[in-house]
């Protein structure tokens, strides 16, 4: 991540323009303050699965663009040494898209496992999150990397738009020195036919990128690095762990309705992982939030979440009004502003938000103009 040295001010990188005050040409003194602004994509449908879009104050990079899809497990670890922990997560839950997963009691990854299909079940993103709202199921994923050694056999269910696969996985194996090995089996009946093994290093976290991805539904299953080339023509970008703070992308919400059991939401997301946390400043617009003093900051990954704009059974949305301001603490502790603006895109798409913002590239709390 690169340092910022505009302190005090808003950056709009972007379009390298940086707003500043002006004198009112009828003599009035100065004009209001002119906040950068951008939109992002924060939705998608079956038939396009959209994008996840990165949002990172601090960078020459505002915005990043990754198919909301690229991944379906991924791994995490943390504290070192004899204290670390692996943690295995899935696209799936209050944090992705279209995974779910069923942990067997079988350790034979040649199993039959046709019978289970309807069981796999949806959790939370993070393995070691607190269920909360309507999310009270075991979290399938809870203690796999402990659980190494018994190397039980994983279901998993990777869903996107129409077209539905399922993946025998087996995680095998962790080494003194972050290694890790799983194995993939496509399909859910018997045999092992078509089996991946697909080893990576835990070490290479310390590259910057905090996740190992897995894409298990492409092709033939892999490791995802930076530069991978996700199909003909399309390069992913992935961004490293400190190159973010926000992620706009669609989250799955149980609502406790048997009738409609998943409601599916365009969300804002925290980089928990760095520690990023949010505050909200509800009913002031970006100009009265002049501090972080009585703000109380939440730790949660979807504690912006959908808070911030309302819907209704004819499918019309709205930003909420009066408005509400998030105020941002990056890993650095450096403190940002945010309040979406509306639900369309620069071309009046819908499922786009257009926001505004100011960095102040400091950790003083205050955001001075």
């Amino acid at each position: 991540m690169h340092t910022n040295k505009h302190r005090g001010r808003a950056v709009f990188i972007l379009f390298a323009m940086a707003a500043v005050l002006a004198c009112n040409p009828d003599g009035g003194g100065p004009e209001p303050y002119q906040y950068p602004s951008d939109t992002a994509a924060v939705d998608y449908t079956s038939s396009d699965p959209g994008k996840a879009v990165f949002i990172d104050f601090s960078s020459n990079t505002v915005v990043r663009e990754l198919p909301h899809d690229f991944f379906d497990v991924a791994m995490y670890s943390t504290g070192s040494g004899q204290g670390a922990q692996v943690h295995i997560i899935a696209n799936s839950g209050s944090y992705g898209t279209g995974v779910t997963v069923l942990k067997t009691t079988g350790t034979d990854i040649a199993a039959n496992l046709s019978g289970s299909e309807n069981a796999v079940t949806e959790f939370t993103f993070r393995e070691d999150f607190t269920l909360h709202g309507h999310q009270d199921a075991v979290n399938p994923l809870a203690g796999a990397a402990a659980a190494a050694a018994t190397k039980y056999v994983y279901l998993i269910k990777t869903n996107y738009g129409t077209d539905t696969k399922y993946f025998k996985v087996v995680f095998d194996s962790y080494g003194p020195a972050g290694q890790c090995k799983i194995t993939v089996v496509p399909g859910s009946g018997a045999g092992d036919t078509g089996k991946v093994e697909l080893t990576a290093g835990l070490t290479g976290i310390a590259d910057g990128y905090g996740y190992i991805y897995f894409d298990l539904h492409g092709n033939t299953p892999r490791v995802l690095n930076d530069g991978d080339a996700l199909k003909p023509g399309i390069t992913l970008n992935i961004p490293k762990a400190a190159e973010w703070d926000l992620l706009c992308t669609r989250t799955d919400d149980l609502t406790g309705d048997t009738t409609r059991p998943t409601a599916n939401r365009s969300s804002i997301l925290l980089n928990t992982y760095k520690g990023v946390t949010a505050a909200t400043a509800a009913g002031k617009t970006i100009e009265e939030v002049t501090g972080t003093t009585g703000l109380t900051p939440y730790t949660l990954v979807d504690a912006i979440g959908y808070s911030w704009y309302g819907t209704d059974n004819r499918g019309n949305y709205w930003v909420d009004n009066p408005p509400v301001t998030f105020v941002i603490k990056t890993a650095e502790e450096h403190y940002a502003k945010f309040q979406p603006g509306s639900f369309k895109g620069p071309a009046e798409e819908s499922f786009h938000m257009a926001f505004r913002y100011y960095y102040t590239g400091n950790n003083t709390g205050v955001f001075e103009h």
